[in-house]
């Protein structure tokens, strides 16, 4: 269940930013208390990796991302996203936060998640399909899921 409950988020970020992955190679241990799953996911020229798990303990839930880019790595760890430059700069946009907006890159405070809701339940009100969401991405995530 792993797959339809966690992981299913980063790929269907995976899809939306970079298209269908080339190939995914898994490894993954299931158990009755457990499930722990580690997908790479080949593109062109770069791969991504992906782990998601429920622990057989009382382990809290963590997300955390790390992406390395050709001059920067950028981190969100501990509930903070920073920025590590190649030139030794290392920062986070959230630092000196004015009220009103999100730190120095200048976007509004917003709650994602409760803006996603409203996003999909203005659509069903409306009756119309998603723009954001496109059938074939939606259709490549569940194929993929279902390899697993």
């Amino acid at each position: 269940l792993v797959p339809y409950d966690l992981h299913i988020h980063d790929l269907d970020f995976c899809v939306y930013a970079f298209g269908k992955p080339l190939k995914a190679t898994t490894k993954r241990v299931k158990k009755i208390d457990q499930d722990y799953l580690h997908v790479t996911y080949d593109f062109d020229d770069f791969f991504i990796t992906a782990s998601a798990s429920w622990y057989a303990s009382p382990y809290p839930f963590n997300a955390t991302f790390r992406f390395q880019f050709e001059k920067a790595v950028v981190a969100n760890e501990g509930g903070k996203l920073t920025i590590y430059e190649r030139d030794g700069n290392i920062f986070s946009p959230a630092d000196n936060v004015e009220k009103g907006d999100t730190g120095s890159i200048n976007l509004p405070k917003s709650d994602a998640y409760a803006n996603e809701i409203r996003y999909f339940t203005d659509c069903v009100i409306a009756n119309k399909n998603p723009d954001k969401v496109k059938a074939e991405q939606l259709e490549s995530v569940i194929n993929i899921l279902n390899t697993l």
